[in-house]
């Protein structure tokens, strides 16, 4: 995504230059210290520039026709993870301490800091993305489609994870403290076009790389004479997220033949989650 990081600091969904203003970022860095800002995200974004050259659109991936995920894909996925680890957890902290409650004079600082260092902090956390993926030979569509895969539809975590604090009224409200599997509605009527929605833009748009893929999947599975069983759930999930504008690919299910070649890694990929970052893992890929 040539735009991906502009996206995120002009309207990111989390406030983000919301959050500097009111600690004092920008205010105590000035011009010198926006100027800076833009000659990182030229540079984030000449960096994603060059993968996608390499590796082409996410929307591009092409899953792997039986269905199964490699082994040494996975390997090469968590690779990538590990490497991200220490700019991840970074940007969790800073994120968290946002989040935290008490209005105490410590916790006031302490909220400061960490607004102070948020925007900076996401800006080193996609460089870290940029160059795990660039040194370990993994484009964008990999690691969306793994990622999405892996998190979503088979550990079943919540593509809208984030901090509280990141929520709008509205979301929050539609919670009730539990996840139900109705990603970026928020209780609206799906048939409206509400799109601008909080919450609902990133779903429809990861929505859209994912009937892509199944789409590219699909095609390569007919073409190599896959299994009639795999073949028909291909189909009945297309065919499922044709009809549903907000419904994320294996949502409902996943195939053994898919679980299968996930399963060994399952410990490995639950200790990578991070709730805090979620927002930021995917959202900032598009083929924009």
């Amino acid at each position: 995504m040539a735009s991906g990081a502009r996206k995120w600091l002009v309207g990111c969904g989390i406030g983000c230059l919301m959050v500097l203003l009111a600690f004092g970022g920008i205010g105590t860095c000035g011009y010198l210290g926006i100027r800076k800002a833009k000659e990182r995200v030229d540079r984030m974004e000449a960096g994603y520039a060059d993968l996608q050259a390499v590796y082409g659109p996410v929307s591009d991936f092409r899953p792997w026709p039986g269905g199964a995920v490699p082994a040494d894909r996975l390997e090469m996925f968590l690779a990538v993870r590990d490497a991200m680890a220490p700019a991840r957890g970074k940007l969790g902290g800073n994120l968290g301490t946002l989040g935290g409650k008490g209005d105490d004079a410590g916790n006031i600082l302490r909220k400061f800091g960490a607004g102070a260092n948020v925007v900076p902090s996401i800006f080193t956390f996609m460089e870290a993305r940029n160059t795990a993926l660039a040194d370990h030979g993994m484009g964008p569509g990999e690691y969306v489609y793994l990622y999405t895969l892996t998190y979503y539809a088979w550990l079943r975590h919540d593509p809208e994870e984030r901090p509280e604090f990141m929520r709008d009224e509205d979301e929050r409200s539609d919670r009730h403290g539990q996840f139900t599997w109705t990603v970026g509605r928020h209780g609206r009527d799906v048939s409206g076009d509400d799109e601008g929605a909080s919450g609902e833009q990133p779903m429809r748009e990861l929505h859209r790389l994912h009937l892509a893929m199944l789409e590219n999947q699909r095609q390569d599975a007919r073409a190599a004479g896959a299994d009639e069983s795999w073949l028909a759930a291909l189909d009945a999930q297309c065919e499922r997220l044709e009809a549903d504008p907000y419904a994320l690919m294996w949502t409902d299910g996943l195939p053994e033949v898919v679980t299968a070649s996930l399963e060994p890694w399952r410990d490995r990929l639950e200790a990578s989650w991070s709730p805090a970052t979620n927002v930021l893992e995917w959202d900032m890929f598009n083929d924009e």
